[in-house]
């Protein structure tokens, strides 16, 4: 029970014996491959794209994309101003439509949500300032819920006050030549 085992005779026994070394190395192999399958390329992978309109008639739109091969199905959704994490202050914003509606989207394709007449959000300065735009989707097998950012959002007014007091370089003509 004490003894060392000596690499050289193990080598020997691989070489006199290759069908245990090669069952070895080919389920090693196999199952890496099922690692890789199960946490890399079948997980779950969604995007978020946006276009706001400014007009008072026109509507908003959210893209979701499922950017894996893997179909899902949205049981049901929010979206909300959520504060940054400088700007604890701040409340969260619900701008969820009275009735979110389930939807499914298959894998590699997009659903787009709109927003339009009474379900149409605010997203001017005075709602967005310090917050950023956030879709949760509780999603059919699985406990916690997804939060995708759907926009940048735009700064908090004190933060847009401190960079405009950090004095910027300047370019010099010879920068602008191509």
């Amino acid at each position: 029970m004490n003894e060392v085992i000596n690499l050289g005779a193990a080598l020997d026994y691989a070489v006199n014996n290759p069908i245990p070394a090669w069952a070895a190395v080919v389920s090693t192999s196999l199952a890496a491959i099922k690692i890789w399958e199960t946490f890399w390329r079948d997980r779950l992978r969604l995007a978020t794209t946006y276009n706001l309109s400014g007009e008072s008639g026109g509507r908003h739109e959210i893209t979701v994309a499922n950017l894996s091969p893997v179909p899902i199905q949205i049981m049901s959704w929010d979206l909300f101003w959520q504060p940054r994490w400088f700007a604890f202050w701040l409340n969260e914003v619900n701008v969820t439509p009275d009735d979110p509606w389930r939807f499914k989207i298959v894998g590699h394709d997009a659903y787009q949500l709109n927003f339009e007449g009474c379900d149409q959000f605010e997203w001017g300065w005075k709602v967005a300032s310090g917050r950023q735009l956030v879709l949760k989707l509780n999603l059919f097998g699985r406990k916690r819920p997804m939060r995708l950012r759907v926009g940048a959002g735009q700064a908090a007014t004190w933060w847009c006050k401190v960079k405009a007091l950090v004095p910027r370089r300047q370019r010099k003509q010879d920068d602008w030549e191509i």
